[in-house]
């Protein structure tokens, strides 16, 4: 007699296809549309994400890595992180409008992939501009004004007052061109004590009902998917060949990513010491080559790994604090704690209370 035990479902399978596991964060920061008066301006800053800029109504004068362009309505101005820029306010003496989203993603080769759009200024109807439309749609429509949302056509640039979608995209805008702080304005601050995401400082843009999350949501994956099929686009970079900066830098993030989820805390220095040395290479040569290659530092890339591998245990509900902790690598859980509030400023529990 045979035993007769569970059957394999393998055994019965015919063909199998994968797709690659994704374990990607992306996260949008102080997306805002701001209508500014002709003698507003914005002070030079620069930050570590990445920056879409795109006037809805008007003109713009920017100033980025110290040229000036013109903006008109439907533009996009790219900013890559650590470019310094500002606005030098309206080009016409009029009232102007503009659209801003700032994000970061982790991923190194879409980071990289975005890298390859080069230029600042991608006119309307350019294929950037083209891409992301749809999506930039999305956000204006949900960051109109109370009057213009309650009339569609006014929301979509049809009849009615005021800026919208019609103006900035539409057919009957302009012929596309491409072309300092203000006293006593603090760094980050506009002229009305406001910061780049039009909030009084220390205060959250707050009172949002579900139903505006989930718009949230979706405009932001919306722009997402559309960011993706744009790096898809691009032609394969030419500088990744074998041992190119752009090659080394890989090898340095295959390493970083391996010691990020080792068994102890990783210092910083350390690795990027450690791993400079097994490569051949200075760790002053080592961080140029992946600050210039990705756009952060290699200790900022290491702090997003752990900080990522936390923030999935902690989801596991069935895992303590403490648990997590020594997987982690960290000697108590008072020292993980500490580092984690200093990551994100809540605490272990009060992240996990957050998702669940």
């Amino acid at each position: 007699m045979h035993s007769i035990g569970p059957a394999d479902p393998m055994d019965e399978v015919v063909d199998n296809r994968w797709m690659p596991d994704l374990d990607i964060s992306f996260r949008l920061y102080a997306v805002h549309r701001r209508r500014v008066r002709a003698a507003w301006r914005y002070p030079e800053h620069a930050h570590e994400v990445f920056e879409v800029n795109v006037v809805t109504q008007g003109l713009q004068r920017m100033k980025v890595a110290g040229k000036e362009w013109l903006q008109r309505p439907g533009d996009v101005l790219w900013l890559l992180p650590g470019v310094r820029h500002e606005s030098l306010g309206s080009a016409d003496g009029k009232e102007m409008e503009y659209f801003c989203i700032h994000f970061a993603v982790d991923d190194l080769t879409l980071r990289r992939r975005l890298y390859g759009l080069t230029r600042v200024l991608y006119e309307r109807g350019s294929e950037l501009e083209r891409r992301l439309r749809p999506a930039l749609e999305r956000f204006l429509a949900e960051t109109a004004p109370k009057e213009a949302a309650d009339k569609p056509e006014v929301a979509t640039g049809g009849a009615g007052t005021g800026p919208g979608l019609g103006e900035a995209f539409g057919e009957d805008a302009g012929p596309p061109k491409g072309g300092g702080p203000k006293p006593g304005v603090a760094p980050g601050q506009d002229a009305a004590g406001m910061d780049e995401a039009g909030m009084a400082p220390g205060k959250d843009a707050g009172g949002a009902d579900e139903g505006g999350l989930w718009a949230a949501l979706a405009a932001g994956f919306a722009f997402f998917a559309a960011l993706h099929e744009v790096a898809a686009g691009l032609p394969p970079d030419p500088a990744a060949k074998a041992g190119s900066a752009v090659e080394l830098a890989h090898r340095l993030a295959a390493g970083i990513e391996r010691m990020a989820l080792g068994e102890h805390p990783v210092d910083g220095d350390k690795t990027l010491r450690t791993l400079s040395a097994q490569l051949g290479y200075s760790p002053a040569h080592c961080n140029r080559v992946f600050r210039q290659t990705y756009g952060m530092s290699p200790r900022r890339y290491l702090t997003l790994l752990k900080l990522n591998h936390a923030k999935r245990l902690l989801q596991d509900p069935s895992r303590s604090v403490e648990e997590i902790a020594e997987a982690l690598g960290y000697g108590d859980v008072s020292q993980f704690s500490k580092q984690f509030k200093r990551w994100t400023d809540l605490s272990p529990s009060a992240y996990r209370q957050l998702s669940h």
